[in-house]
């Protein structure tokens, strides 16, 4: 029982981890679209935007499944 809290613990904290990076280059492209917008046209802003939101939606993702399993986690640490 304590093997599969630990396990959990530590999938929370990478998952946390995950979308803390997932974030941080989403910014940088956010970042980019702004840099690129004066200098190209169409395409190259089009890829930023939709690598940020992909980037951004996988942070989600790893956020929920990080919140899922901390309610997993106090369900254990209950019985």
């Amino acid at each position: 029982m304590e093997g599969k809290k630990k396990k959990l613990r530590e999938k929370i904290s990478d998952y946390q981890h995950f979308s803390f990076v997932l974030i941080a280059l989403s910014a940088f492209l956010y970042i980019g679209i702004f840099v690129d917008q004066y200098q190209y046209e169409g395409r190259r802003v089009l890829f930023l935007a939709t690598g940020m939101i992909l980037l951004l939606l996988f942070a989600f993702f790893f956020r929920f499944l990080s919140g899922r399993y901390e309610k997993m986690l106090e369900e254990m640490e209950e019985k």
